[in-house]
């Protein structure tokens, strides 16, 4: 069976062809940051050092930290996206090498990454192009909180948010691909699952992992929503209807990120264990009968058969009582750390807004 790959963005390609970076990923880190995220950063800290600093004195302190915290996504956003993709690597290498013998079908999963690496360029570019179009409707609205009258100040504005927006719909696309992954896989697999082992089957931690990490990871993109609540004001009604559109993406992306692939994990590892517990009803049947009808059978039968149905219903009611899969009882604090980081920012907005 062909081994389990996937196509992977510009931010994890582009870097491959370089001699020097394919050698390493260190090398591949910062030949992404140097190609996708210097001139933008380099670009956000020569505007804000040279026309912001003067104007914040006279802004609400939220602007005064929102607007530096905002760089922070400028820089790792490619960094993140490109950690996100080797970590998909890695789970669909394991998946080859394991997946068959646990009970996933590889096909499924095959087919689900093959139709969304097809769909990034067509997700992406309208998605990551419409931040450009909000920011220019925009200046003229925008000039009365931050400087962007000038040629080279636009310029400038445009190049970021113009990374940003194609990166951050990169990552939407990204947690897209891998809702559906998860789902391709849960649909289809039929699992080995040992009710009497701390991993029920394997994959199914492997997959909860990777859901995790990658809700962590989108959850950074928080750092820019303070500053596009800061600036939403003065934004004209087309540009305010994008900028919330991604407040909300990035918002709450991380957490369903984490929580549709736990809960499709954990429906997969329960009709797992129903049909472990319907395994036993065959043994149940047989002896029902011949405990039920005595007139045709020994008594040592009839007791050798009450002793076989003891041990089963037993054996059945710890199954029963199982958890069906090991993360169920961390799944709410799991679930919580994804919305850490927007909260404390939504926090920290509301206090320095007062």
């Amino acid at each position: 069976m062909p081994a389990l790959r996937t196509w992977v963005s510009p931010y994890t390609s582009v870097p491959r062809l370089v001699t020097w970076a394919r050698r390493s990923r260190p090398r591949q880190r910062l030949t992404t940051v140097a190609i996708f995220a210097l001139v933008p950063t380099a670009l956000f800290w020569w505007w804000f050092t040279t026309a912001v600093i003067d104007r914040l004195h006279g802004q609400p302190a939220t602007m005064r930290w929102a607007i530096p915290t905002a760089a922070l996504w400028v820089t790792i956003s490619p960094l993140l996206m490109q950690q996100a993709e080797f970590r998909l690597e890695k789970l669909l290498h394991e998946f080859g090498r394991y997946g068959p013998r646990a009970g996933w079908d590889l096909d499924a999963i095959r087919r689900c990454v093959v139709w969304w690496d097809r769909a990034f360029y067509p997700m992406v570019l309208p998605v990551g192009l419409a931040p450009l179009l909000a920011l220019s409707l925009s200046f003229r609205p925008l000039d009365a909180v931050i400087p962007v009258h000038s040629g080279w100040q636009r310029a400038a504005g445009l190049v970021v948010i113009g990374a940003v927006g194609m990166c951050s719909a990169a990552g939407i696309w990204g947690i897209s691909k891998a809702i559906a992954l998860v789902y391709a896989a849960t649909s289809h697999a039929r699992l080995r699952w040992t009710p009497f082992r701390t991993e029920r089957a394997w994959g199914i931690r492997q997959l909860y992992t990777f859901a995790w990490v990658e809700g962590l990871m989108f959850s950074c993109g928080a750092l820019f929503v303070p500053a596009m609540l800061g600036v939403q004001p003065q934004l004209t009604a087309a540009s305010k209807m994008i900028v919330w559109t991604f407040v909300v993406l990035l918002f709450i992306g991380g957490l369903t990120v984490f929580s549709i692939p736990v809960w499709l994990l954990y429906r997969l590892s329960r009709d797992s264990q129903e049909r472990a517990l319907d395994s036993f009803a065959p043994a149940i049947e047989d002896a029902v009968k011949v405990v039920a009808a005595p007139g045709g059978s020994t008594h040592a039968l009839i007791e050798r058969e009450l002793a076989r149905l003891d041990v089963t219903l037993r054996l059945r009611e710890v199954i029963a009582a199982t958890e069906p899969a090991p993360f169920s009882f961390g799944y709410v604090g799991r679930a919580a750390t994804t919305l850490l980081l927007p909260i404390a920012l939504t926090v920290v907005q509301v206090v320095t807004s007062g």
